[in-house]
């Protein structure tokens, strides 16, 4: 089995951007696996949806077994950056799975950055009853502390630019 990277962290904190340019900086392999529960649930459905029409659609009981499907699979691949979807350490099995396939990266943010770009892209399905930088505190001050029991490495990405984010985790992580 190889040694992953996992990034992990709210919605909108750059996981997928700093996996991305995480992988291309080492030469590895880059997983989303919001990306890959897509592709899952396309193969499965015969129905494209976006994993928020996919969590709305199927609930998030449902969402969050096929997200423990993607990340056992991952297990099985060689060394990659791969980049979780926010709710994915949630789980005391996904927590398990993520401790064991590599090293875990936390990137934080602070809730007004993470809600203006969620504005950008489109709030998640989580949000809906509390769309507000109140909301994103709330939820951030719960999942803060799992984040952080199962993290190797906490960057506070709030002043840092994607660059400088991506040198700081090969420097922490010897790469």
């Amino acid at each position: 089995m190889s040694k992953h990277i996992i990034i992990i962290g709210f919605a909108s904190c750059g996981k997928s951007l700093i996996g991305k340019l995480l992988a291309n900086s080492l030469d590895w392999e880059f997983f989303d696996t919001d990306e890959l529960i897509g592709h899952e649930f396309f193969k499965r459905s015969n129905t494209r949806l976006s994993c928020r029409g996919i969590y709305k659609s199927i609930g998030e009981d449902l969402f969050r077994e096929l997200e423990t499907d993607i990340l056992k699979n991952l297990r099985l691949t060689k060394s990659a950056v791969i980049s979780t979807g926010g709710g994915s350490p949630l789980s005391a099995e996904n927590q398990r799975l993520l401790k064991d396939i590599g090293w875990v990266v936390y990137l934080k943010g602070t809730s007004e950055i993470i809600f203006d770009r969620m504005k950008e892209k489109g709030l998640p399905a989580f949000l809906e009853s509390n769309s507000t930088v109140d909301g994103v505190s709330k939820i951030l001050a719960e999942r803060d502390p799992v984040y952080s029991q199962i993290a190797d490495y906490w960057i506070d990405t709030s002043e840092m630019t994607p660059d400088n984010i991506v040198c700081e985790i090969r420097n922490k992580l010897s790469l």
